[in-house]
């Protein structure tokens, strides 16, 4: 079972990149945006455990999604 803690790294230049993530998850985003959009949830769970998404969106379209 996932505790919390996790780093994703991603880097998107000039591309889209969608991110599926549990429902029952946080997500903190540390991602530098370059002419880039990025979509977060905004109903994120206070309760469960935290991943954090870092790196890099340049151009491109970054959607963060829950499931």
């Amino acid at each position: 079972m996932y505790t919390g803690g996790g780093v994703l790294h991603i880097n998107n230049h000039l591309g889209y990149m969608e991110v599926n993530v549990p429902s029952s998850w946080r997500v903190a985003i540390s991602v530098v945006n370059a002419l880039g959009s990025i979509t977060e949830p905004t109903d994120s769970n206070s309760d469960g455990p935290t991943v954090l998404i870092r790196g890099e969106n340049s151009l491109g379209v970054l959607e963060i999604k829950y499931i």
